[in-house]
C-alpha cells in the first residue's frame, strides 16, 4: 500500500481511539499511531520511511521487505516494552498504528507473514499497491476521516 493510504488509515484508528486514553494528549496519541502506521516500510528503500531515514538501507539488505519488519514480532515487543515501563496508552497507539500498516499490507498479493521468521505462512488479498483498488479504498478512507473530524 502507498504512504497516503498508510498514513489516512492510521490516522482515522488514532482519532478514534484517542479519546479512550485521557492520560495521553490527543495529538500525541494520534501522531504515534500515525508514526507507526508507516515505520514498518523502514525496510524498503523505496518508501518514504525508508528514504529519509539512513538505516532503512542496513533494514533491507540484511532482512528485506516484508520480513521482520511486516511480522506480529514488532508490535508484540511494542506492547510488552510499554507494558513493563508502565506506558501502555503508548503501546496501545504504537500497537494500533503498526497493526493498521499489517492490516493494510495483508491486502495485497504480497502480504504479510505476520508469523515471521517462525512461518513462511502469508496472508494476502487481491489489491494491488498503486492501483484502482488501492485508489477506490484511499477515496472511502478520505471520506471516513472528513466525516470523523467534522463529527469532533
Amino acid at each position: 500500500m502507498l504512504f497516503l493510504t498508510h498514513i489516512l488509515f492510521s490516522l482515522i484508528a488514532g482519532i478514534l481511539l484517542s479519546d479512550s486514553f485521557p492520560n495521553v494528549p490527543s495529538f500525541a496519541f494520534i501522531s504515534l499511531c500515525a508514526f507507526f502506521g508507516v515505520f514498518p516500510d523502514i525496510d524498503s528503500l523505496r518508501s518514504k520511511i525508508g528514504k529519509w531515514v539512513p538505516l532503512s538501507k542496513i533494514a533491507y539488505f540484511i532482512l528485506g521487505h516484508r520480513g521482520i519488519f511486516h511480522s506480529l514480532i514488532i508490535p508484540a515487543s511494542l506492547w510488552l516494552i510499554s507494558g513493563f515501563l508502565g506506558k501502555t496508552e503508548i503501546g496501545i497507539a504504537a500497537v494500533t498504528g503498526y497493526s493498521s500498516h499489517l492490516f493494510l499490507d495483508a491486502l495485497t498479493p504480497k502480504g504479510i507473514a505476520p508469523l515471521h521468521p517462525f512461518s513462511r505462512y502469508r496472508l494476502s488479498g487481491p489489491v494491488k499497491t498503486g492501483s484502482w483498488g488501492e485508489y477506490g479504498l484511499l477515496f472511502l478512507l478520505g471520506i471516513v476521516f472528513v466525516v470523523i473530524v467534522l463529527m469532533d
